[in-house]
């Protein structure tokens, strides 16, 4: 079950985004992903937000909504870095919502 995910905002094109996300989910759907990749971030009350690492999981999600297998999404998580915290307003950082299954 995937739920609340969010990421930070930084200087990076739309469609740079875009291809970078691709190319992550093109290496998941062909088992060519390393997993030894990880995500960074803080787990707050609203979810966890990632400030490192969103385009993995937002490949990672996709990848999971296309096949109901979130083993990537497993194992970002097991891997990652995520700094305990009330809220990130704390921080100035503003979050968007990955794609979500409820």
């Amino acid at each position: 079950m995937l739920r609340d995910f969010s990421f930070t905002s930084k200087a990076l094109n739309a469609k740079d985004g875009d291809a970078i996300v691709k190319g992550y989910l093109n290496e998941m759907r062909n088992n060519k992903f390393d997993p030894r990749h990880a995500v960074g971030g803080y787990r707050t009350r609203e979810g966890l937000v990632l400030d490192e690492g969103n385009h993995k999981m937002n490949a990672a999600i996709q990848y999971a909504i296309e096949t109901k297998d979130n083993k990537y999404v497993t194992q970002l998580l097991s891997n990652s870095r995520l700094t305990n915290t009330e809220t990130i307003s704390n921080y100035g950082l503003k979050a968007y919502k990955l794609p979500t299954l409820k």
